[in-house]
């Protein structure tokens, strides 16, 4: 048994499993709940730092959804606090980017 087989018991997890226990592939998010691991703690009018040192700050989060022929079917708007470009992408959160300071409340 080699160490893959330690952690799935054996299971071919290449195209999941239908195991709702399953550590490996677990159930299959919702759409909203995938949203929500994109973008991840990110919130309007907070600022962040990619692992690149780019600051921004968030202006506006729309989660969608949209139709499934029109991309991206979520976005998040930025404006780089030295740059002062705005920016709308669909990059999700990852452990590398950084929070600089939480929006007001």
């Amino acid at each position: 048994m080699d160490e893959d087989d330690q952690v799935t018991g054996g299971q071919d997890h290449g195209e999941g499993c239908d195991d709702p226990q399953c550590e490996v592939c677990g159930p299959e998010p919702t759409y909203e709940e995938w949203v929500a691991q994109q973008i991840g703690p990110r919130k309007v009018g907070g600022r962040y730092r990619t692992r690149h040192g780019y600051e921004y700050d968030v202006i506006a989060i729309d989660p969608g959804p949209r139709p499934r022929t029109q991309w991206p079917v979520w976005q998040i708007t930025v404006i780089g606090t030295e740059d002062g470009i705005k920016r709308s992408h669909c990059t999700a959160w990852t452990c590398t980017t950084r929070s600089c300071r939480s929006p007001a409340r």
